[in-house]
C-alpha cells in the first residue's frame, strides 16, 4: 500500500469523471495544415540539464529520465490507457495465484554495442536494483530518478531465476496486481559491469560517473558527448522495431532547468515541456505547435468525515448536491482557460480501469437543490447549511477555483466561510488536525493504480486518508485489488470499487491540470507526449526534406562514442 504525493490545491473535495486525450494546437489559427511527405534526417534539439556524469541511475533530473527514455527500454510498457504492454518482453504468463510471473524475450534485441540482449541482463537489472534500494542515498535517487521504479514494489520480489537466454522466471513474494507494472523500468546491459570471469559488481554500476557511458536496446544511441554543452544520440539503426527512427539526431543541450524557456523562445531548442500555467504563451505563436496532454495532478474537493453532518443519508445527500452545483468545465474555461481535462475519479485519464457507464454528476443545479430540499434543508434556519473551505491562496488558479466553487455553493443554499492560507504548511496542518469541513486539494496519481492511500481506514492513521472516509466494503475491495492474481480479477475489482465511489463521494472530482509539450513547427508526425513518456513515438516523428535546412545552430565537436 503505497504513500501517495499530496500536492495543495485549493481546499474543498468533490469527485468527477470524464476523459480526454492529447490535443494540438497552434499558431495557424486553425488553418489548414500543408501534408508534408516523411522523410528520413534531420536533427532536434531538445534541454537537459544537471548532467554530473552518463549514469542514469544517478540522474535526479526530470529532463535527463526522459532523454534517456530514448537510450534505454524496458520489459514493459504503459499505453495510453495506463494498461501494460510488451515491449523487450514478448510474451508472459502470471502463475501461482498471480506471485509469478514467466517472461519469454525478444530474441531480435541487441544492445548498442551489438551484443545480444539475454535473461541475464534482466536479472542483472533486478538484483542491481535490489540491492541498490538497502541503501538509502541510493535509494532516495532511484525513486526520484523514476517514479516508475518505487522501492516498495521492487523489495517484494524475492527471487529472480534465469531459466535459458530468453526464458526468466520472477517469483513475488506475495500475490501482487501490479508486478506487470513492477517491471517497467529501463533493463541495463549486465556485460558492461563484468568482469572477464562475468562476475557483476553492482557498486561498479552504482558508483561509476565519470567513464559511464549509457548503452541501451532504445531507438537512439549516444554519438557525442560534450561535457558540460551538448550530449548527441544518434538513429539505432539496428533497433528491434520495424519502425524505425525518422529522424537522424537529437541532440540534447545542456542548459540550467530556468533557461529552457528563453532558450525555445531564442531558438536554441526546438521542443519545451511546460505546465498549463504557461503554455499559453506560445498559443499567438505560428513557429510552433502545442501538443496538449493531461498531467497526472488530480483536483478534487474533499469532506471531513469526522463531523457528523457528512455522515449517513443526510450526508451524502450534502455531497451529492455538491456535485452536481459545480460547474467543472466553466472552472476549467474561465480560470485555466481550457487547459485542464474534466474527471470525476482518482483514476489516470482514459484508463482502462475507469468504468465508461459511471454516474458523472454533470452540472445540474435544479438537481442539486431538490436533493437538498428532498434531504429536508433550507436556505434559512437551524437547517441551513454552513461549512468552512479551506485552501492556499499563494497560487491564484487555486484560489480563483475556490471562489467559483464558494459561488456555486451560495446558489444551492449554502453559506460557506473562506479559510485561505497563504502558509500551505499551516493549512496542512490544520487539515491533518481535521479542522475544515471541506477542502480543494490536488493528488499526483501514479501509474501503478492503488487507491488505499486515500480510502482504506487504516490510513487514516498514516494521514493521507486525511479525510477520515470509512467503509467496510470499500476496504475489503481495496485489499482484493491490490492482491489481485490476475489482470482480469484487477480490473473488476476497480469496477466495483468506483460504483461505492461515486455513491458515497468521498472525493467530488474535477479535473486533471494539462501539460504541454511545445514543439517547432517544422517538426511533424504522430505526436502523442504522454505524462510518463514526453517522446513517446519519437520514432515517427519526422521534419520533412524542404524544411531539414532551417538549422538555427551547427553541432559542435564532440568526443565520440565508440
Amino acid at each position: 500500500m503505497k504513500k501517495q504525493k499530496i500536492k495543495i490545491l485549493s481546499i474543498i473535495m468533490l469527485i468527477s469523471f470524464i476523459l480526454t486525450a492529447c490535443t494540438s494546437t497552434g499558431g495557424n489559427n486553425g488553418e489548414d495544415e500543408k501534408q508534408y511527405e516523411k522523410a528520413s534526417g534531420g536533427e532536434i534539439r531538445i534541454p537537459i540539464s544537471n548532467v554530473e556524469n552518463m549514469n542514469p541511475l544517478l540522474s535526479e533530473n526530470e529532463s535527463l529520465y526522459s532523454f534517456y527514455d530514448l537510450i534505454y527500454e524496458g520489459l514493459f510498457r504503459f499505453n495510453n490507457e495506463h494498461d501494460i504492454e510488451n515491449l523487450l518482453a514478448k510474451n508472459y504468463s502470471i502463475k501461482n495465484e498471480g506471485r509469478t510471473i514467466n517472461i519469454e524475450l525478444r530474441s531480435d534485441v541487441k544492445w548498442h554495442d551489438g551484443e545480444s540482449f539475454t535473461s541475464e541482463d534482466v536479472k542483472f537489472t533486478l538484483d542491481m536494483l535490489r540491492h541498490a534500494f538497502k541503501n538509502k542515498e541510493y535509494r532516495d535517487i532511484l525513486s526520484k530518478y523514476d517514479k516508475l521504479i518505487k522501492p516498495e514494489d521492487i523489495e517484494h520480489i524475492y527471487n529472480v531465476n534465469v531459466i535459458d537466454e530468453k526464458n526468466i522466471e520472477i517469483d513475488f513474494d506475495r500475490s501482487f496486481s501490479n508486478s506487470i507494472e513492477t517491471l517497467s523500468f529501463p533493463i541495463f546491459p549486465s556485460h558492461q559491469l563484468s568482469d572477464e570471469e562475468e562476475n557483476f559488481s553492482y557498486d561498479k554500476f552504482l558508483e561509476s560517473a565519470e567513464d559511464f557511458m549509457a548503452i541501451g536496446t532504445g531507438p537512439y544511441k549516444i554519438s557525442e558527448y560534450n561535457k558540460g554543452e551538448s550530449i548527441v544520440l544518434e538513429h539505432n539503426e539496428s533497433w528491434w522495431n520495424e519502425e524505425k527512427p525518422y529522424i537522424k539526431n537529437i541532440k540534447g543541450i545542456i542548459l540550467k532547468e530556468d533557461e529552457f524557456k528563453k532558450a525555445f523562445e531564442d531558438k536554441k531548442i526546438d521542443v519545451l515541456k511546460t505546465t498549463f500555467k504557461s503554455f499559453d504563451d506560445f498559443k499567438n505563436n505560428n513557429d510552433v505547435k502545442i501538443h496538449e496532454y493531461p498531467s497526472n495532478d488530480f483536483d478534487l474537493l474533499g469532506f471531513n468525515f469526522k463531523n457528523d453532518i457528512f455522515k449517513g443519508k443526510e450526508g451524502k445527500a450534502i455531497r451529492k448536491s455538491i456535485a452536481y452545483a459545480i460547474d467543472r468545465e466553466e472552472i476549467i474555461e474561465k480560470v485555466y482557460n481550457g487547459n485542464s481535462t474534466k474527471a470525476r475519479l482518482p483514476l489516470l485519464n482514459n484508463s482502462y480501469l475507469i468504468n465508461e457507464e459511471n454516474n458523472n454528476y454533470e452540472y445540474n443545479v435544479k438537481k442539486a437543490k431538490k436533493i437538498l430540499k428532498d434531504a429536508g434543508f433550507k436556505k434559512t434556519g437551524d437547517k441551513k447549511l454552513k461549512f468552512k473551505l479551506i485552501t492556499n491562496s499563494n497560487d491564484k488558479y487555486r484560489k480563483e477555483t475556490a471562489d467559483m466553487i464558494v459561488e456555486y455553493l451560495e446558489e444551492i443554499g449554502m453559506e460557506i466561510e473562506k479559510i485561505y492560507q497563504e502558509d500551505i504548511e499551516k493549512m496542512m496542518s490544520e487539515i491533518e488536525k481535521g479542522d475544515f469541513d471541506i477542502s480543494l486539494l490536488g493528488l499526483e496519481l501514479s501509474e501503478s493504480p492503488n487507491l488505499a492511500f486515500a480510502f482504506h481506514s487504516e490510513k487514516i492513521k498514516d494521514g493521507t486518508n486525511f479525510i477520515s472516509y470509512k467503509n467496510k466494503d470499500m476496504d475489503k475491495l481495496l485489499v482484493e485489488a491490490f492482491s489481485a492474481k490476475d489482470r482480469k480479477i484487477k480490473k473488476e475489482k476497480y469496477f466495483e470499487m468506483q460504483k461505492i465511489l461515486l455513491e458515497d463521494l468521498p472525493y467530488v472530482g474535477l479535473f486533471f491540470t494539462n501539460n504541454a509539450l511545445i514543439m517547432d513547427e517544422r517538426i511533424k508526425g504522430d505526436i502523442d507526449p504522454l505524462e510518463y513518456g514526453m517522446y513517446n513515438n519519437i520514432q515517427k516523428w519526422f521534419i520533412p526534406k524542404e524544411l531539414q535546412e532551417n538549422k538555427t545552430e551547427e553541432n559542435t565537436g564532440g568526443e565520440k562514442q565508440d
